[in-house]
């Protein structure tokens, strides 16, 4: 019902799932022939789910990884276009990987973190924080912030509060080519 197939209302997705129940899944992604036999499925709206799944294939794995985390069918769709090899295991090695894909957030990331034992100060956590606070700032139509303005919205972000560590990470971002940076002259 997420809208993501063509095809499939409310009424369709509730005939499917009372015929397949917890196979519904595994019917779509190794028997999606199966489907003609739900009643109101004909030869042409069989095709045009057929088609749909195939073009907006989510992976059984990534939609049960990120569904207790409140992720939605779309932003699934939209990782699974990103991220087409193995998914999985990229998320769960580093799920703030997500943060650079439109629509999700570091707070959808950081709330993976625990699970996988993502410390606080992990380079990659602050990186992601980093990210979101230039992202955030872009919003309002800025494209630069100053130091100070920076390192408070990653505080607020990451709830990370060492000045030192959120600066030395900001410098490694910055050598690492993960953003970019330029001094800028103040006029007094």
């Amino acid at each position: 019902t997420s809208g993501l197939i063509r095809g499939i209302g409310k009424a369709t997705a509730g005939r499917i799932y009372d015929k397949f129940g917890d196979n519904t899944m595994s019917i779509f992604e190794n028997d999606i022939e199966k489907l003609l036999s739900v009643k109101g499925i004909s030869q042409k709206t069989y095709k045009k789910i057929k088609c749909s799944y195939e073009e907006a294939h989510i992976s059984k794995d990534v939609m049960q990884l990120l569904y207790p985390f409140g992720f939605s069918a779309k932003n699934i769709f939209r990782i699974c276009k990103v991220i087409k090899q193995d998914p999985v295991s990229k998320i769960e090695a580093n799920p703030y990987i997500l943060c650079d894909i439109k629509g999700i957030t570091f707070q959808m990331a950081d709330a993976m973190s625990a699970k996988y034992g993502i410390n606080k100060e992990d380079y990659r956590r602050i990186l992601a924080a980093i990210k979101e606070a230039l992202k955030i700032n872009n919003v309002t139509g800025s494209v630069g912030m100053t130091r100070e303005d920076l390192i408070k919205q990653i505080k607020h972000i990451s709830g990370v509060y060492n000045d030192i560590f959120i600066w030395k990470s900001i410098i490694s971002a910055i050598k690492n080519g993960q953003i970019s940076y330029r001094k800028k002259k103040i006029d007094n």
